[in-house]
Order: C-alpha cells, then structure tokens, then sequence
C-alpha cells in the first residue's frame, strides 16, 4: 500500500510541476510537448539529431522538450531547434507518473526506455538501435 501511495504522490508532484510549466511557457494544448527521460550520452546525440525533423513534421504550434539532462544542443528560439528545458531526473520521474495516469496535454510524446510503460528490451535486440526506434516513433 505504501508504494501505491508512494506513486500517487510522485505523480501529484508531476501534476503541480506541470501546470508551473504550462503557465510559464504559456503552453497550450495544441502545442507539442516532448519528455526526454533517456540519459545515455549516444542515445542523447540520437535524439538531438531527431527532434528538430519530428517537431518540424508534426507542426506544432510550439515545441517544448523537457529533459532530465542536458541535451548536446543549444535551443533556438528562432525555430531552429525546440526550445528545451533541462528538469532533472526527480521532476522527470513525476511528470512521467503523472502521465501514466493521464495524457495530460493532447500531444505529448516520451522518449524513455523505462517510463511509462517500457521499451528498454527493445534496443540492442536483434539489431535494433535508438536511431531505429525513434525513426518508428510518434
């Protein structure tokens, strides 16, 4: 019972931590909302490579990345590049629980092995690289 609650509580951390984000990039629910939970150094490169092309097709409004570590990249608010905000793994873990209750904006995409639900035993299997795994996402 002490873990249920333990989940329930990292995920109304996940909730507040939200709607401070929301309100300060005056995000909106049409906008795209990517949580970069991987920490790898290559599995990051791989993702820095891949985002701008996926906001780009998805055409969002706007495109915030959150990530729990610094992406090699600098964001651009020129449109080059998503802007990105580096939130820490704690907050990362709460966002994540808070998403496994519910999709708490229309399009909201994450990157993670682990969180919420799993695919970690897909990479390194049978050839299987991130790059593959993000070019088959969203």
């Amino acid at each position: 019972m002490d873990m249920i609650k333990d989940h329930y509580a990292a995920a109304l951390k996940g909730r507040e931590y939200w709607l401070q984000l929301k309100e300060n990039y005056h995000f909106k629910n049409q906008d795209g909302l990517i949580l970069c939970a991987v920490e790898e150094p290559e599995w990051l490169r791989e993702v820095a490579g891949w985002l701008p092309g996926f906001a780009r097709r998805k055409q969002f409004p706007q495109t915030l990345v959150l990530s729990a570590v610094r992406l090699p990249v600098t964001s651009g608010k020129d449109g080059s590049f998503p802007e990105c905000a580096v939130i820490g793994r704690e907050r990362m873990k709460s966002l994540l629980k808070y998403y496994r209750l519910t999709q708490f904006t229309e399009s909201i995409y994450a990157i993670s092995l682990e969180q919420p639900f799993g695919n970690d035993f897909m990479i390194g299997h049978k050839g299987i690289t991130i790059g593959d795994w993000l070019r088959n996402f969203g």
